[in-house]
């Protein structure tokens, strides 16, 4: 293994780590939203797609949350 080798795979771990941070960051606050909104937690991975954030807080938005469909029962 030459130095070569090893320049290229610290900049792939210094790309990688920052990458990891913000899956974590975003995806495990998506998983437990989507869970407390009824929807599989599988629309959490747009999450972490760039631009997929964005139709994520759109979803969210837009649902019907669970406490507002409580408040909408025990209206007279």
């Amino acid at each position: 293994m030459d130095s070569a080798d090893t320049v290229d795979l610290a900049d792939f771990v210094a790309i990688l780590i920052p990458y990891i941070v913000v899956v974590i960051i975003t995806g495990i606050p998506a998983l437990r939203i989507f869970g407390r909104l009824g929807l599989s937690r599988a629309w959490a991975l747009l999450a972490i797609i760039p631009l997929g954030n964005i139709l994520v807080i759109w979803i969210i938005a837009y649902k019907c949350w669970p406490v507002e469909e409580l408040t909408k029962a025990q209206r007279p």
